[in-house]
């Protein structure tokens, strides 16, 4: 767990090379003979890359709201 690692993640919209991030984990759960493990991002080569990538998802979810509606946690909408 106090070790760091070096993790290729390909990201599904994205044509480029996979981003090359430093992990560390932080969390560790075994459950009916699989492992699931949570990772912390360190600095990274790639964080620019990631964070470019996130802002750009963001963006997307952002254009495609339609901003005439009330956000879906409202209890009434009438269109």
């Amino acid at each position: 767990m106090d070790d760091d690692y070096e993790i290729q993640l390909r990201l599904a919209r994205s044509a480029q090379e996979p981003l090359l991030l430093v992990c560390q984990p932080q969390w560790v759960e075994a459950d009916n003979g699989s492992t699931s493990i949570g990772f912390a991002i360190l600095r990274s080569p790639d964080t620019a890359r990631l964070e470019a990538y996130i802002a750009m998802l963001d963006t997307e979810a952002t254009d495609s709201n339609d901003s005439d509606l009330l956000p879906k946690e409202e209890p009434c909408q009438f269109v």
